[in-house]
């Protein structure tokens, strides 16, 4: 994954999009931005390649669709670029404002275009309503409910957390929660077999350890909420199934292990060869004098 791009709103050459960057926040601004949304999210797709968009706290981040982030843009700047498109006002100068200010006179001519005329053997209601038909029959199979599935996994974990855990489980799913209700993606990232909150509590452990330099402090709520969201949109299933299959076989190297018996050492094996030498040594003398008395026994009868 290459380096994050950053982009504020401070303006200046350093802060102009790159094409690929500009067109992605058009493509944005245009289909997915919410100005009333405290988080939101949104699907681009822009030139063959898509982006998860997601509004956060301060910025609103660009990943790809492995999780990684590509670039994000502060609210502030997307705010005031928003409002350039939907104003109207003037003749922008900066480059977003030229493109945005593009983007918004194609819209204005496209919808003041004469629409095309229905031919005259479209026009029967029957037609139209067997048209109508035809294209309710292609339309795309509603997604599951991820939603649902979501929560009551979530909810589960936090009523099978410890004690000790909770202060901390609580209000960290209670975000995941409502943001299930904004994220069909997000819902269906935690709806993932290998994806679990103790997984996640580590993620958000190591992420602290590496913010802190290793050090004990306190990390801002809504850092730790990006982490958390971070953890379940990134792409480790691969990574999990690896290490669930090397703890398979240490379990079953271990299990063969204890079955085998155990080995002697040299100084038990001598100790064991001793101890048999003293049990067998009576019987052998015992074994003489039986046969001893037995040939006195038959000097006498003679």
């Amino acid at each position: 994954m290459g380096e994050v791009r950053h982009y504020t709103e401070n303006g200046g050459p350093q802060e102009a999009y790159d094409s690929e960057h500009k067109a992605a926040v058009e493509e944005y601004l245009q289909k997915g931005y919410s100005a009333e949304a405290i988080f939101a999210d949104c699907e681009i797709r822009v030139s063959g390649k898509t982006y998860n968009v997601l509004k956060r706290t301060a910025v609103t981040a660009f990943y790809d669709e492995n999780g990684d982030t590509i670039f994000d843009v502060t609210n502030k700047r997307i705010a005031a670029e928003y409002e350039a498109l939907t104003s109207g006002a003037g003749e922008p100068e900066s480059d977003i404002g030229k493109a945005i200010s593009s983007i918004e006179r194609q819209a204005f001519e496209a919808a003041t275009q004469e629409p095309e005329k229905i031919p005259e053997e479209l026009e029967s209601d029957s037609k139209l309503h067997d048209l109508e038909k035809d294209a309710e029959t292609v339309k795309e199979p509603e997604k599951p409910d991820a939603v649902k599935k979501a929560v009551e996994k979530l909810q589960a974990e936090l009523a099978a957390a410890s004690d000790k855990e909770k202060p901390f489980a609580e209000p960290c799913i209670e975000y995941l929660i409502k943001r299930c209700g904004e994220s069909q993606s997000l819902a269906e990232d935690i709806c993932q077999q290998h994806k679990t909150w103790k997984k996640c509590y580590g993620y958000i452990f190591s992420k602290a350890k590496t913010c802190l330099g290793g050090n004990s402090g306190p990390v801002r709520s809504d850092t730790v909420f990006e982490w958390v969201e971070d953890y379940y949109h990134l792409d480790d299933k691969a990574q999990e199934e690896k290490k669930a299959k090397e703890a398979a076989e240490r379990q079953k190297k271990a299990e063969e292990r204890q079955k085998q018996p155990a080995k002697k050492t040299t100084k038990e094996a001598a100790t064991s060869k001793k101890l048999e030498a003293k049990e067998t040594a009576p019987k052998k003398r015992e074994a003489c004098h039986t046969e001893a008395g037995s040939t006195e026994e038959k000097i006498q009868e003679e």
